[in-house]
């Protein structure tokens, strides 16, 4: 009777120890997996990741210089536009003191006609003999002195040369600017096109791993590691049970042997 327990007892010890083996070898599996996985996640992490990264920087830089063009451009079309306004400014400038010149300079004409009139000789213009002198010939003041006024008139054709020169050197800067942006913008299409490619890539590679390891979301390199780790230490274990499980099948064989011999002894 004590023959038969032992070796019912033995017998349940070693059906739990195998138990706990067959689990040990289905996470041995899944370690396989997850090294084939840790394998076929190394083109990614080696040469996809960067290549990505490299695409995603490149866009990025490619914005923030377009954002530094558009601004540029900005800053010379309002400078362009304030040029423009000061020589429309100097145009009208110049135009009002020539008005005022062609004005003083027939005034000036005017008054030394008068000037030249004579009680009984004939005008120089109407060729009217007068008996007697107008009034207003006789009372009207000389006007102002006309070299003042042309002196104004130069400097207010300097100030329009300039205008008009400062005006054409933002408008350079302004066509320089507008055809760096458009050259910038040109690249967009291509550098928009890498970094897809990029993602393309990355995902179909994603997506086949999911498909030949059959998981539901692909682990980080980070998560393969540790669970790398946790399943070696379980194989471990399990080479621990398997040494444990022969132990006891030898000790049990040993006490059922033991009594064996001293129940043979007895009878």
């Amino acid at each position: 009777a004590e023959a038969t327990q032992a070796m019912k007892t033995h017998q349940d010890h070693r059906q739990q120890l195998q138990q706990q083996a067959d689990t040990l070898t289905v996470s041995t599996e899944q370690l396989e997996g997850l090294t084939e996985l840790g394998h076929q996640l190394k083109p990614l992490n080696d040469h996809l990741h960067p290549a990505l990264e490299k695409a995603k920087a490149d866009f990025k830089a490619w914005k923030a210089q377009k954002i530094r063009y558009v601004n540029e451009e900005q800053s010379w079309k309002a400078r362009y536009e304030t040029q423009k306004a000061q020589r429309h400014q100097a145009q009208e400038t110049v135009a009002t003191v020539k008005a005022q010149c062609e004005q003083l300079r027939q005034h000036t004409l005017a008054h030394e006609l008068r000037g030249q009139l004579q009680v009984g000789q004939p005008c120089p213009v109407c060729t009217h003999i007068f008996s007697a002198l107008p009034a207003q010939a006789l009372e009207q003041a000389p006007p102002p002195a006309l070299p003042p006024l042309q002196a104004k008139l130069q400097q207010a054709e300097q100030k329009l040369k300039q205008a008009e020169e400062d005006e054409q050197d933002c408008f350079r800067h302004y066509s320089q600017a507008q055809s760096r942006t458009q050259s910038h913008e040109a690249l967009e299409e291509s550098t928009r096109e890498r970094r897809n490619e990029a993602y393309t890539a990355a995902r179909t590679l994603t997506l086949q791993l999911r498909e030949r390891l059959q998981v539901e979301t692909l682990p980080s390199v980070d998560s393969v590691r540790a669970e790398y780790q946790t399943l070696k230490k379980q194989a471990l274990h399990k080479e621990s049970l398997l040494q444990q499980l022969r132990q006891a099948e030898q000790a049990e064989q040993e006490k059922a042997l033991a009594a064996a011999r001293a129940q043979s002894t007895l009878q």
